[in-house]
């Protein structure tokens, strides 16, 4: 009887190691996963926005009182951005960011696409030519801000 008792006693133990040994395997698949697949929501500069989030909303919210528009066009392989003030003047001066890119990515896995700099060619235009090394796409946000105020516009490009 007390063998019966012995054996009957170790086999908890047994369970859970088992279930220790089925939980570090889980994080292990599961931290696998989610550094192979990383989220659309994720910013990859997420410290950097979160110290200007504050000043960013403040220059947006002028450039919304002034009645600030930008308009984005795409032709030839170029983005052109036309920034006017509420009366429809040119918003010279300005600089332009390009924030928050998700580059499209072909199946073997590589980006498609090189960051542009935007230059400002005529008062109020900027101009930048987009380069995709593959077939894909680019979303994001482009901003033109000066002094106080700024306008943003979602950005999106199809290759």
């Amino acid at each position: 009887m007390s063998d019966h008792t012995a054996s009957h006693g170790t086999c908890w133990k047994y369970a859970v190691i088992g279930l220790v040994a089925l939980f570090a395997a889980a994080m292990i698949v599961s931290l696998s996963l989610a550094s192979r697949r990383v989220s659309r929501v994720v910013d990859r500069e997420y410290y950097v926005h979160g110290l200007d989030y504050q000043r960013e909303g403040e220059q947006l919210a002028n450039g919304v009182r002034l009645g600030w528009r930008l308009e984005t066009a795409y032709a030839d392989g170029i983005v052109t951005l036309r920034a006017t003030d509420g009366a429809g003047r040119p918003v010279s001066g300005g600089r332009v960011v390009l924030r928050n890119v998700e580059r499209g990515r072909t199946p073997q896995g590589e980006s498609g696409f090189a960051t542009p700099g935007f230059t400002e060619e005529s008062p109020g235009v900027y101009r930048a030519r987009v380069v995709f090394a593959h077939p894909g796409d680019l979303r994001g946000q482009v901003m033109v801000s000066r002094g106080n105020a700024a306008v943003a516009s979602r950005l999106v490009l199809l290759q």
